[in-house]
């Protein structure tokens, strides 16, 4: 209970502030981390903020599926972690999303690296933090 995601302490702080947001304007998805959807039940919040701020959400079918790195599953177990990581690439095309924002280093190693493999370089996937800091200018 004491330990929380950078992302869900700056939603839960920016609650209570007078921000200007400039939404990205621009077609978007939140991909939920395994370790914030199953471990710390946090990845709700901060996807329930980014539809606040932006028209273009679009919703991500299986959003709560594992993208497939899990650490080092991606490299022990290859061929299953790529199994995974096609599906969450085939969903996210159909989402038409221009950006996908995810909470973890990890699955945006994995996700943008499925989709460079596939020559998809209009889709880039950022950090929700980086998010953050280009709908408040900083």
């Amino acid at each position: 209970d004491r330990v929380v995601d950078a992302g869900f302490y700056f939603v839960n702080f920016l609650k209570n502030c007078d921000y200007k947001f400039t939404p990205l304007n621009k077609v978007l998805t939140y991909h939920y981390p395994c370790h914030l959807s199953r471990g710390m039940n946090q990845a709700s919040l901060i996807e329930e903020f980014i539809k606040e701020k932006e028209e273009g959400f679009s919703e991500l079918d299986e959003k709560e599926r594992c993208c497939g790195f899990a650490g080092t599953y991606s490299i022990m177990h290859k061929h299953i972690s790529n199994k995974l990581v096609q599906r969450k690439i085939e969903n996210i095309i159909k989402s038409n999303s221009e950006v996908v924002i995810t909470s973890c280093p990890g699955c945006i190693m994995q996700i943008s690296g499925a989709l460079n493999v596939m020559n998809n370089r209009n889709i880039s996937v950022v950090h929700f933090i980086s998010y953050l800091k280009n709908i408040l200018g900083a």
